[in-house]
């Protein structure tokens, strides 16, 4: 007769075995489970596939993918649309001139966002006061020249903000961009504030996205002025390479991603014909003459780049 020491005993040893057991099927089960999902395979094809995510159940259908659209560009008409609806709608003065010197800037100088957003009151003064100003870029890893001449800077101030110098540097904070709170803005703060007016570009001029499901995004961003400048100048003939260094790319691919094969109207190419020829004058002869390959100098002195920039203002 066994006492009750000796039943625990027996019971446990079988315990032991049963968990032993357990271990080794599920061991077994785990090395065909692996080698089920490296082959691409199921268990059972009359069964739901757990293992292999690419197949779906009989009630699930896979989701179209989806492919980005491209950025469309930002140009003078957009831009002008852009200005009136800031002016219009934006009731909050601090906003409503952040909004409208943002813009303004990504528009004749092709920086990003994020540059922008970054520069302080010094630079924005040295930018309007010296036509130039040294933008280190974190892509390139190196600096590069942006320029806003005066023609533009004037076409800022009395057709936008139609107020004086004095007056709209003082406007400007130190830290440059800050809300009403005092604080730095954030290219979050800024983007919120201006997808209204992208959906309403969009609204006024189209938007890929609104006709089609499976384009992923809207056509119109920040960036959207970045692609106006770099299409705007390979229209009208500066060198690729120049263009990249101009934009801050350090890649050319990249700059050739930016293009749009927009056929010009019988306008524009009329314009073009007549800036090139009163630009000839301007290369035959002194520091701004251009190279055996027709690349433009990107020296601010450059008369070439100087009616380029300047030719982003024509309606």
């Amino acid at each position: 007769m066994t006492n009750k020491g000796q039943v625990n005993i027996y019971e446990m040893n079988n315990l032991k075995k049963e968990v032993k057991s357990l271990k080794k099927s599920i061991e077994d089960l785990t090395k065909i489970i692996k080698e089920h999902v490296k082959n691409n395979t199921i268990l059972d094809n009359n069964k739901p596939n757990i293992i292999n995510n690419n197949v779906n159940n009989d009630n699930k259908t896979a989701k179209p993918k989806q492919k980005k659209v491209k950025r469309e560009c930002i140009e003078k008409e957009h831009f002008d649309f852009l200005i009136k609806e800031i002016k219009e709608l934006i009731n909050d003065d601090n906003k409503k001139f952040n909004l409208l010197l943002i813009i303004s800037i990504l528009f004749y100088t092709g920086l990003r966002i994020s540059e922008v957003i970054s520069l302080n009151k010094t630079q924005i003064l040295e930018l309007f006061t010296k036509e130039e100003l040294n933008v280190f870029c974190s892509k390139s890893n190196e600096n590069r020249k942006i320029y806003l001449f005066k023609e533009t800077q004037n076409k800022i101030l009395n057709d936008i903000f139609n107020i004086k110098n004095d007056e709209f540097f003082n406007k400007i904070d130190e830290k440059g961009f800050i809300s009403s709170y005092n604080n730095k803005l954030t290219e979050r703060t800024i983007s919120h504030w201006m997808r209204p007016f992208f959906n309403k570009l969009g609204e006024k001029f189209g938007d890929k996205r609104n006709n089609d499901n499976k384009i992923k995004g809207s056509q119109w961003s920040f960036h959207s002025f970045r692609t106006n400048l770099i299409n705007h100048f390979i229209r009208n003939g500066i060198n690729i390479n120049d263009i990249s260094k101009l934009i801050g790319h350090s890649d050319i691919k990249t700059t050739f991603e930016y293009y749009r094969n927009k056929q010009p109207t019988k306008t524009e190419v009329y314009e073009i014909y007549k800036k090139s020829n009163s630009r000839k004058s301007d290369y035959e002869s002194g520091p701004n003459r251009i190279n055996s390959r027709g690349s433009a100098t990107l020296d601010r002195k450059f008369l070439g780049l100087r009616t380029i920039c300047l030719s982003i203002n024509l309606s």
